[in-house]
């Protein structure tokens, strides 16, 4: 899960590295307009609608599906990395889902060149126009990208809230069954388990001590030794 929601952007240049470890090698992911200086020459040219392509040679993350929360507030940077990855894995429809609103719609690149010891206010310069490879992100200039599923944002914010206190109380709960399972003194009979045996007998002990738990009684609680065999 990648969280960009109220994320303005920031360095071009770690979008595009972010982008090169989640991308296969060879794959084109973005479309961008842009001035090329040639000093030779002292003058700058229009390039246009070039397609950049991942040139990494590996990829850090494989066969990994994504799901992208943005909203109004994910801008520039952000929108580079939604449609990147919603482009780049074209030929796989689901891999990326795009969940929440639609993003702000800032496809452009922009320096901001600093006036304030002057007393005057900053110049942005607007040096890039980017633009998705597919109709189904395309020119998002001033339109935003479109989530694959809309999720209003305060359902969203509670959902999250929701799934983290879900994760906290399952990880309260193992903590409580660690504690138990060190206190009855099993811990040395788990570890001279195969790991395929370990998993079968915990989850039977497991079920037995859950089941077993609202009776506080230790006499079933206890784990048999034919369930934790010594090798």
């Amino acid at each position: 899960m990648i969280d960009l929601r109220n994320n303005g952007g920031g360095n071009l240049n770690a979008t595009d590295s972010i982008i090169q470890s989640m991308l296969p090698d060879s794959t084109p992911y973005i479309v961008e307009k842009y001035r090329k200086y040639d000093r030779l020459a002292r003058q700058a040219q229009t390039v246009n609608w070039d397609t950049l392509w991942t040139n990494h040679g590996r990829q850090l993350f494989k066969n990994k599906r994504y799901a992208v929360l943005a909203n109004r507030g994910s801008a520039s940077a952000s929108e580079i990395l939604v449609a990147a990855l919603k482009d780049g894995f074209a030929h796989a429809p689901d891999t990326t889902v795009l969940v929440g609103d639609t993003t702000y719609g800032k496809g452009m690149g922009q320096i901001v060149v600093s006036r304030g010891r002057l007393g005057r206010p900053d110049i942005k310069i607007t040096f890039l126009r980017i633009k998705g490879l597919s109709a189904r992100v395309g020119y998002y200039h001033r339109k935003g990208i479109l989530p694959d599923v809309h999720v209003d944002c305060d359902s969203l914010e509670n959902l999250i809230a929701d799934l983290i206190r879900r994760m906290n109380s399952s990880q309260a709960k193992i903590d409580t069954l660690q504690r138990k399972c060190d206190s009855l003194n099993i811990s040395a009979a788990l570890k001279s388990l195969e790991p395929s045996a370990h998993l079968h007998k915990l989850r039977v002990f497991t079920k037995r001590f859950i089941n077993a738990h609202s009776d506080n009684s230790e006499a079933e609680i206890m784990a048999s030794p034919e369930d934790f065999p010594v090798r």
